[in-house]
C-alpha cells in the first residue's frame, strides 16, 4: 500500500516536515532549515536524473514509492 501524507504524519508526528519529490516521500524529523531541505531535494533530483554507475549504488538508489527519513 502506498504511503500517504496523513499516514506519514501519524507515524512521525506533527513536527515532522514532509514533502514529496516525484513519487518519493521525504520526511525531515531533524528540523532542518529551508535551505537544507532545498539542498536535500536538489541532491535527490540529481541522483534520480544522473545516477552514479555502480552495482551497489543501484541497490541503494531511491525508487518510486520509497520514503527517505532524515533524523
Amino acid at each position: 500500500m502506498p504511503m500517504t501524507r496523513a499516514a506519514l504524519r501519524a507515524r512521525f508526528g506533527p513536527d515532522a516536515i514532509i514533502n514529496q519529490v516525484g513519487a518519493i516521500w521525504m520526511v525531515h524529523v531533524d528540523q532542518p532549515s529551508a535551505a537544507e531541505i532545498q539542498e536535500r531535494e536538489a541532491e535527490l533530483q540529481q541522483e534520480l536524473l544522473d545516477p552514479e554507475e555502480c552495482g551497489g549504488c543501484d541497490l541503494m538508489r531511491p525508487q518510486a514509492g520509497d520514503t527517505l527519513i532524515y533524523l
